[in-house]
């Protein structure tokens, strides 16, 4: 109903001032008015000096406050500057129904206009409906008619949050001037999506038309909201992509005791220093807990709007979403301007006037002055909603079960019984005159029953039951519309203390489509983050977020990457070597090795692994000074494969390996004493460290100590096993021994796996080398990757396409010409290519194939005259044997012999008459084959001349 102020508006002055807004004549792009107390110095009879000198002095805070404050109490005033829709449009660039109403057009705006006439006398406090508004060719045109349900061949426009941000993002904005009033004019979808911009009401109906087109209760809503939404200023809300999803927390899991575990110590710590201590930290949390809610709580004071002075007044329009359909459960509102969900219960819209779909129109009769917290949105409750036409309501009622429209046409409505039974304040006559609306003295007061009524004729019967076609044009929406997405191929957001900008798909070289710049300042002068959003890109680069104070850098990556399966990979930008500070994650389920994750700090690098063979799933490599090389460099062959540099210096300086340690998970198949848990190759320290599983009846593991020997590069070096070599741990009693064989191949096998480790760590080491120069080739020159089927962009496969269609074309007439070419044969005959003829080939070739023409229909009409004879023989026999046997035949038998006579005559008439067609067709065709011989080129210049 009225929105919480206490200001109102007369519809009459509304409609006077819409018209002076008319006569502005507002431009494509109108820039924000001048304040209010923007005045010249003669008007307040001050001299020119004197003003200057005020002038030159600082405003204070209170005075720019007041300042502020009377520029927005001009409904004209703007914030900013926006485009602005066209004032006029060329009638004939638009069908008929834009241009012109039909007869039950006409007569709905005659019923709107008195429904109009009758809710204006009975509320007079509230402002006009929404109810028939202009369209491009100023023609007024019901608003109900101008939602047209589609639905568009594009996967995201199926879910209510696809569509709105679809619309959102591919409309640009235009604020309500004055922003108090009720547009004079509402475009219609289609002339929306051409122009791709709108107000608050064209992108609600368009909005609405693809909601219900796809099958959702939706409806656009008339009301009142706050300024930040009626100007579309989100500078004061959380950018959406700052949102973190909270991460599940694991329950806490309480240890089952083992069967045998050591006894813990007594506990002679006080329970009452333990309490104390409690309520200390519970206190210093608690203080901490309340400072920070009273810091946030002053930033928000000191960044809170200024007061609104048209707050409760300024127009706006969004859309409400119903349950009942697609799965809703609970009603929802949709803000069109930026795509999001809204509460059913906030507080940034103040009031509503009015709803409508394609269907009807319903005026609200709840009391909006406290906000809309409490409303109903019941439709079918007359105390909260007023509906204008009876297609809704009392649609079922007007309309028996198993009737349709086409049989009701046939027998009278008795619409005013019908509606005697409801106690509505509005009347429902079509042609009733003023004095019978004077006669209405409130809401709940009720239309007097005793008055008569104008009884409605056969069309306002019909417009209880249905409304007239939508007027618009079909909603479409081609690919490149889709594909483009907004309107200068880029849209900037200003969120608190983040600015978004939007691009469209393919619009920048690198494929970026959301650049997120995140600051510490409302002001936005401190950038600390920018987050990066890719699409379509050869190396699959998703996202990269660069903390812009620490210059650390994280990439994020699809599936798809033939190289290595890069996942993520997270860096500093001001220190790219390969030794430097960084983290690598990867696909390990596409990776043969299993590389889940490897990470590089100083000198400690750490790769984790999973489902491997050999139950490998750590290792750590520490390493050590730097031993230079020196040497020239060997070239690799050109033909080499690899992911290095053809230029890469085989020769050269590197990190020596200090430790490796290795850990693997439980193999259920091997005892626990014999089942390494940990593998630590101590090689500055010349040891061998093995650490064994934890068996269930152990609290320790089984221990192995290796020292290694000396290493002397000789091939023929003799390994010996001394006492000292080898130290044993198990926490049993009574270990299993090892024999001195079985050490000594295992302390073989470990140096052969001290190689295997170290080659394994060199290859990482040369695989981040690789990773990083493919990484700066890519960001060098960044590919977009085209779809299969993506006729806009793929020119390849449409010049392909393209070239084989041609050359199919080029073959069909190639086949064509050589099928026609009768006289081929008859060169082929002779040896020649009908280039150089002489003068008796000629004619031979001319009189060889006449004779052949008339040997084909001579022999034609021959066997045609065969068959003939043979029916009408057979035919004669079977009418002899007839007469013979006549006497015997049986009825079947005589049934037979008719389908048989029928069947003969038939085929013998059939004969005849091909033979006779044969016989006049003959000489023709054989006219044609001379025409054609001498208009042929290759026999034309030696037939002519004879």
């Amino acid at each position: 109903m009225d929105p919480p102020t206490e200001g109102t508006t007369n519809p009459e002055a509304v409609t006077d001032q819409a018209t002076n807004v008319e006569d502005l004549g507002v431009q494509a792009s109108l820039e924000s008015p001048k304040p209010a107390d923007s005045t010249t110095p003669s008007e307040h009879g001050e001299s020119p000096k004197a003003s200057q000198s005020e002038s030159s002095e600082p405003l204070s805070p209170e005075a720019v406050l007041l300042k502020q404050q009377l520029a927005e109490m001009s409904p004209l005033y703007l914030p900013r500057e926006f485009q602005m829709l066209p004032d006029t449009f060329d009638a004939g660039l638009f069908p008929r129904t834009y241009r012109r109403n039909t007869d039950r057009e006409v007569r709905l705006l005659m019923y709107a206009d008195n429904f109009q006439r009758q809710y204006a006398h009975l509320f007079r406090d509230r402002t006009r409906l929404f109810l028939a508004p202009k369209n491009e060719c100023n023609v007024r045109k019901f608003v109900c008619t101008t939602i047209r349900p589609t639905k568009l061949p594009y996967p995201e426009l199926y879910d209510w949050s696809g569509i709105a941000s679809f619309v959102a993002d591919f409309l640009d904005f235009c604020p309500l001037v004055p922003s108090t009033e009720l547009p004079s004019r509402l475009l219609s979808p289609s002339t929306t999506l051409s122009l791709q911009r709108g107000t608050c009401f064209e992108y609600s109906t368009l909005l609405c038309s693809l909601l219900i087109g796809v099958g959702y209760d939706a409806y656009v809503v008339c009301g009142y909201a706050t300024r930040e939404c009626c100007y579309k200023d989100e500078s004061r809300s959380q950018c959406p992509l700052l949102f973190e999803i909270p991460k599940p927390v694991k329950m806490y899991e309480e240890v089952q005791p083992k069967k045998y575990q050591v006894k813990p110590a007594k506990d002679f710590f006080s329970k009452y220093d333990l309490s104390v201590q409690v309520k200390k930290l519970m206190d210093e949390k608690n203080e901490a807990l309340e400072k920070a809610e009273a810091d946030r709580q002053e930033l928000e004071k000191k960044e809170e709007p200024l007061p609104d002075p048209l707050y409760g007044l300024r127009v706006h329009c969004w859309v409400l979403v119903r349950p009942g359909r697609r799965n809703i459960d609970e009603a929802f509102f949709i803000e069109p301007l930026t795509g999001l969900e809204v509460d059913i219960d906030t507080k940034m819209y103040l009031g509503v006037e009015s709803v409508w779909n394609n269907v009807n129109y319903w005026a609200n009769m709840q009391d909006c002055s406290n906000g809309i917290q409490e409303m109903r949105y019941d439709l079918t409750d007359l105390d909260d909603w007023e509906y204008v036409l009876a297609s809704g309501t009392l649609q079922e009622l007007l309309m028996p079960e198993g009737e349709n429209l086409t049989n009701i046409m046939t027998k009278p409505l008795k619409v005013g019984e019908t509606l005697a039974g409801f106690e509505v304040g509005l009347d429902y006559g079509f042609k009733g005159k003023d004095e019978d609306v004077a006669s209405k003295q409130g809401y709940h007061g009720g239309p007097d029953r005793e008055h008569p009524k104008p009884k409605a004729d056969l069309m306002d019967k019909l417009l209880l039951i249905n409304l007239p076609i939508s007027w618009t044009k079909p909603i479409t929406l081609s690919q490149a519309q889709y594909d483009r997405r907004f309107a200068n191929q880029r849209k900037e957001i200003v969120y608190n203390r983040a600015r978004l900008i939007k691009y469209s798909p393919y619009s920048r070289a690198n494929g970026l489509v959301t650049h997120l710049t995140v600051y510490s300042d409302r002001e936005m002068q401190d950038p600390i983050e920018e987050r990066e959003y890719f699409e379509n890109r050869l190396d699959k680069l998703l996202m990269r977020t660069t903390n812009l104070k620490t210059s650390w850098v994280v990439e994020k990556f699809d599936h798809g990457r033939m190289d290595y399966q890069l996942k993520e990979h997270g860096f500093h930008a001001n220190k790219a070597t390969p030794d430097s500070t960084r983290y690598m994650e990867f696909y390990d389920k596409l990776r043969t090795d299993g590389l889940v994750k490897r990470e590089r700090k100083g000198n400690v690098m750490k790769e984790w692994y999973n489902n491997r063979q050999d139950r490998l799933i750590y290792r750590e490599t520490q390493f050590g000074r730097t031993v230079k090389k020196f040497g020239p460099p060997v070239i690799p062959k050109s033909g080499s494969q690899g992911n290095f540099d053809a230029t890469k210096v085989t020769k050269q300086s590197y990190v020596k390996i200090d430790v490796i340690t290795e850990r693997f998970a439980r193999n259920p198949n091997l005892p626990a004493d014999e089942d390494v848990e940990e593998r630590v190759f101590n090689i500055i320290g010349g040891k061998y460290l093995l650490s064994y599983h934890i068996a269930d009846t152990n609290i320790f593991p089984c221990t192995r100590e290796f020292l290694k020997p000396t290493d002397t590069g000789d091939r023929r070096q003799n390994i010996e096993l001394y006492s000292d070599t080898h130290t044993a741990f198990h926490p049993t009693p009574n270990p299993p021994k090892k024999t001195n064989v079985e050490i000594y191949q295992m302390l073989l096998q470990l140096m052969d796996l001290e190689k295997v480790a170290k080659e394994r760590c060199r290859a990482s080491e040369s695989e981040v080398v690789a990773i990083l120069k493919k990484r700066t080739a890519e960001e060098a020159n960044p590919g977009l990757e085209v779809g299969l089927w993506d006729t806009l962009r793929n020119e390849d496969m449409h010049n392909l396409r393209v070239a084989l269609e041609k050359y199919a074309e080029q073959e069909r007439n190639r086949q064509k010409e050589k099928d026609l070419d009768y006289l081929g044969p008859y060169f082929h005959m002779r040896n020649t290519d009908g280039e150089n003829l002489s003068r008796e080939e000629a004619f031979a070739i001319r009189e060889a194939c006449l004779q052949d023409l008339k040997d084909r229909l001579t022999k034609r009409a021959h066997i045609i005259q065969s068959r003939f004879e043979m029916e009408t023989e057979a035919l004669q026999k079977k009418q002899q044997w007839f007469q013979l046997n006549q006497i015997n035949l049986t009825k079947d038998d005589e049934d037979a012999y008719l389908q048989y006579c029928n069947d003969a005559i038939f085929k013998i008439t059939t004969l005849e008459a091909m033979l006779m067609k044969h016989k006049q067709t003959a000489p023709q065709k054989y006219m044609q084959l001379e025409k054609q011989l001498r208009s042929d080129p290759r026999l034309s210049t030696f037939l002519r001349t004879n």
